[in-house]
């Protein structure tokens, strides 16, 4: 999973003049190397979670999924809940792989919740 919903304010407040996913590097947007990587680990599947910006063209490519997050806003553990109810929706999984995963989604959900963190 790529988390890719955020403003990208520090990115922004250390001088970036775009949002960091669509910043340059190597010719390309920073977000399509991170999704090239992510779908070659031939992962049986690869979910980004976008918010603040757009994807731009040309960056998806067959077989992934694209997850909007309305509330990207109010920080990461929104994006883990937006992976979690599409775990919880894959009748493909059996379940004591669903419940695996969602239990590490839980922790890093509930880390996110702390007083503080985003």
């Amino acid at each position: 999973m790529i988390l890719a919903a955020g403003a990208g304010s520090r990115f922004a407040a250390s001088g970036g003049n775009t949002h960091k996913l669509l910043a340059d590097f190597r010719g390309r947007p920073l977000v399509a190397w991170g999704i090239e990587h992510a779908c070659g680990a031939l992962l049986d599947e690869t979910v980004v979670v976008t918010g603040a910006a757009v994807l731009p063209p040309g960056v998806t490519v067959a077989g992934l999924t694209v997850l909007y997050n309305g509330r990207w806003a109010e920080g990461q553990a929104t994006s883990l809940a937006q992976i979690t109810a599409l775990l919880r929706a894959d009748k493909s999984l059996n379940k004591q792989s669903a419940i695996a995963i969602e239990e590490i989604l839980k922790a890093a959900y509930n880390r996110f919740r702390e007083p503080g963190k985003k």
